[in-house]
């Protein structure tokens, strides 16, 4: 780990349509922290791929989402941290957690490994068996956030989707006060009934007993296996619009502004942020996925 901290601290399951909200629910969310003890209730609801959220982005939709964009692994590691927080894994020895980090939840594996890197020799590595749960790591150095808004990057990668199982998975995800609502950036790998196959980015935002509502990303191209993908994002709190780029370029369809959020969406005042793997439906096989090269920031990071 290299935790650099500057001193100014911040349901398609039962049937994928349109971008109306999804109420049907999921099995409890297993977890570790109590803090965290409050069950997931998502469904892996998704809006039909071709709905889109209250846009304004400007980037092509299909463009610079190669599958095969990334740094090479062996690459060095930056030299200094471009944010308020930056994580490389590379001083935590294997089988541990960084230190400004803390496993929130989740029967899956989490923990630092030189199996693998994005850059420099480490990453975080998470082994997801079947089930409906959470395996993040949590941090909260970096709240309160100026203004509500935080901005993120994380270089993740899995090794093998899975084309017979429908999965809404997650990656990002961040909590607050007021409301249990949970903000979330992740995914659907979705068979839809036959040899039509896609893994797309998913917009969500769960409730956690009054219901949820999800934009999915378009469906192609699909969220690759055994590449590297930069996403960063952005959650603004307090203008209620959030943002998500993949490999350096904005996903117009994930882009939702205070219309779509309404009454009982509304982003709440963030306290803290989960990255790892969520699923919300049984698997055929375990997810082995990797994470590398995370920073938190105050303006948008950049992928580099």
């Amino acid at each position: 780990m290299r935790p650099w901290l500057t001193a100014a601290l911040l349901a398609c399951a039962t049937g994928c349509s349109g971008g109306d909200d999804s109420t049907a629910g999921e099995p409890p969310d297993a977890s570790t922290d109590p803090a965290d003890a409050d069950p997931s209730a998502d469904a892996g609801a998704s809006a039909d791929a071709g709905a889109s959220a209250d846009a304004g982005a400007s980037a092509d939709a299909s463009a610079g989402a190669d599958a095969g964009a990334g740094a090479d692994a062996g690459a060095d590691a930056p030299a200094k941290c471009p944010a308020l927080l930056c994580e490389d894994f590379e001083s935590t020895a294997d089988g541990a957690l960084p230190t400004q980090w803390t496993k929130a939840a989740g029967a899956g594996t989490i923990a630092v490994s030189s199996a693998l890197a994005h850059r420099g020799k480490k990453s975080l590595k998470i082994v997801a068996p079947s089930g409906s749960y959470e395996t993040y790591i949590k941090e909260t150095v970096t709240f309160p956030a100026k203004g509500n808004v935080i901005w993120g990057r994380v270089w993740f990668r899995v090794e093998e989707l899975l084309p017979k199982d429908f999965v809404h998975w997650n990656l990002i995800e961040a909590r607050g006060k007021e409301t249990k609502n949970r903000i979330r950036y992740g995914g659907i790998n979705n068979p839809h009934g036959g040899s039509f196959f896609t893994n797309a980015f998913l917009f969500n935002v769960e409730t956690m007993g009054m219901g949820e509502k999800a934009i999915d990303d378009d469906p192609k191209p699909e969220v690759p296996a055994k590449t590297w993908i930069c996403v960063e994002w952005m959650f603004d709190g307090e203008k209620q619009e959030s943002r998500m780029f993949w490999d350096g370029v904005e996903r117009p369809k994930m882009h939702a502004t205070a219309s779509w959020f309404e009454t009982k969406y509304q982003m709440p005042t963030f306290d803290s942020l989960y990255l790892g793997w969520a699923i919300y439906q049984p698997l055929s096989k375990p997810y082995d996925v990797s994470l590398d090269d995370i920073a938190v920031g105050a303006s948008r990071i950049g992928c580099d």
